[in-house]
């Protein structure tokens, strides 16, 4: 039982108070080695009038508060620029925002309206709350144990890159590799299994990131190298074409899938739904391949970066559905409540009727692969086509917004996926790193990994610039999203000193950097 569950349902039966007794009981049970000087100590803290109850706002604060403000702090720095929460906070009361002040790349800097898109979900009663997306993944005794993470964003290119069968010239973006690799880090180095998604556009670069990594923590630190290869599965490639990458009996089960998700009609490899349960077929038997006598459990969490969600445009609103595997189909589609955009709605109802993936697909989709009906879902994203951020781009007020220029507004690339927690971020790499560090601000690590990071006086810094240099690399090419011939950046920035001063910031904003 997670100790902010027990102090509310303990709460909840004594009118918003809780016994002294109860609440040194209730710490012996979480932690061993919890002894009654300890109680003493807690009590002289939170029960100086020695009244034998305190309030469950007041023990939340003493264990959480300290947190929740670094948290806070992390979430404005990835959304907003400093002169952004000046004025934000001029609007509206910042709930534990003492530490917050915004990074100077964010927000406004980047121009994406990501600021924007925050501020109007607030708005309509929708938080973007980092806290709250963590909690949900390490605060309760029912917390996912089994997490499918996804990510990879391709962009066509002819600068020479590896690319597979049957995929056109190009490669992943650098944004979006490092930001699930922080994913990674923070299910796995708290016990949670871990599934990294690799399709066959973007998977030789997720991959190569990965390896990457393993190999930093192999040379670095063998303890966080071996929970990596406890808990982790980079899975084999996986194609949303029927002619590529399947045996004949993967084809019989994809033929078996098929007819069960969709019955008395034919697979067209042309139309989505087939190429759906094609992906999901393959992450079927991809699962079972890379896991193999492991019993890591059925997945009870979905969780998407920087992944390209229906109905599949770009920043300019072209259609790039042939470069991204439907991996979507697995998280829900947008509420369709008074909140959202009658044209956003429009084209929702248009998108279903000729597609046939409305929310009956997506239940029998999961089904194949045996996801947990109540399996959390959650998202980062950037610019609002990312799976996830369906929950915030198609709000009325959102639904118009557009960088301006040649490029679409959210209502013709806002993506339909949606999820139960969506994280906003100018870079989604930044997201990804924000909820690591938002982890380990809240909830250590079973493994210590921080400590081998700060003793060698690098920090989070130095592994990121290593993954960004080998994806890179040849053959992989991976490439900025925003200037194709960009030297080791993403979306634009180069690395120094755009995206290390974000990491140093969110690094000792966490309070990993001290011991």
């Amino acid at each position: 039982m997670a100790l902010s569950k027990a102090i509310r349902d303990l709460a909840k039966a004594g009118n918003g108070f809780v016994s002294c007794e109860t609440m040194g009981r209730v710490m012996q049970m979480l932690d061993p080695a919890w002894t009654p000087s300890d109680s003493q100590r807690l009590l002289a803290i939170v029960d100086p009038a020695k009244t034998g109850k305190v309030s469950a706002d007041v023990l939340l604060e003493h264990f959480y508060g300290p947190a929740e403000r670094k948290i806070k702090a992390i979430e404005m720095a990835i959304a907003f620029s400093p002169e952004d929460f000046s004025k934000y906070k001029q609007s509206v009361k910042v709930q534990n925002g003492n530490l917050a002040t915004g990074y100077k790349c964010a927000g406004t800097f980047a121009g994406r309206n990501i600021e924007l898109i925050y501020q109007k979900a607030e708005q309509a009663g929708i938080q973007c709350s980092l806290s709250n997306a963590v909690k949900a993944c390490f605060g309760s005794s029912d917390s996912p144990k089994h997490v499918l993470l996804v990510s990879g964003f391709y962009v066509l290119h002819k600068l020479g890159a590896h690319a597979e069968a049957g995929c056109a010239p190009g490669s992943c973006e650098t944004d979006g590799p490092l930001g699930v690799l922080a994913l990674v880090r923070a299910f796995a180095f708290r016990g949670v299994y871990s599934s990294l998604f690799c399709d066959m556009h973007n998977g030789p670069v997720i991959k190569s990131g990965y390896d990457a990594m393993l190999a930093y923590y192999k040379a670095s630190d063998p303890p966080a190298a071996q929970a990596l290869e406890k808990y982790v599965r980079c899975l084999p490639y996986v194609s949303d074409n029927i002619a590529i990458n399947m045996t004949a009996t993967q084809y019989a089960s994809f033929l078996k899938h098929h007819s069960a998700a969709f019955p008395n009609e034919a697979p067209n490899p042309a139309k989505l739904h087939t190429r759906a349960v094609c992906v999901v077929s393959q992450l079927a038997a991809a699962l079972e391949s890379a896991w193999g006598t492991v019993k890591p459990g059925s997945i009870d969490c979905l969780f998407a970066l920087e992944r390209l969600g229906a109905p599949y445009r770009n920043i300019r609103g072209k259609d790039i559905s042939e470069h991204t595997e439907p991996i979507d189909c697995l998280w829900p589609l947008m509420d369709e409540s008074s909140m959202m955009d009658a044209k956003s709605l429009a084209a929702l109802a248009e998108f279903k009727a000729e597609t046939r993936m409305d929310s009956a697909a997506t239940k029998s989709l999961r089904g194949i692969l045996g996801i947990k009906e109540n399996a959390l879902t959650l998202g980062i994203g950037d610019g609002g086509n990312e799976i996830g951020m369906g929950k915030v781009a198609h709000l009325k007020g959102v639904a118009d917004l557009s960088p301006g220029g040649e490029f679409a507004a959210l209502s013709v690339n806002g993506t339909y996926r949606a999820c139960d927690h969506v994280v906003v971020a100018t870079v989604s790499n930044w997201g990804g790193t924000a909820f690591e560090m938002a982890a380990y601000a809240m909830f250590k690590p079973s493994v210590n990994y921080t400590a081998t990071m700060r003793s060698s006086g690098k920090g989070l810094t130095d592994l990121e610039d290593k993954i960004l240099a080998a994806i890179m690399a040849k053959p992989w090419l991976s490439v900025d999203g925003k200037y194709n011939d960009m030297p080791h950046s993403v979306d634009g920035m180069e690395f120094v000193p755009a995206h290390s001063d974000l990491y140093n910031l969110l690094w000792s904003l966490s309070g990993a950097d001290k011991a």
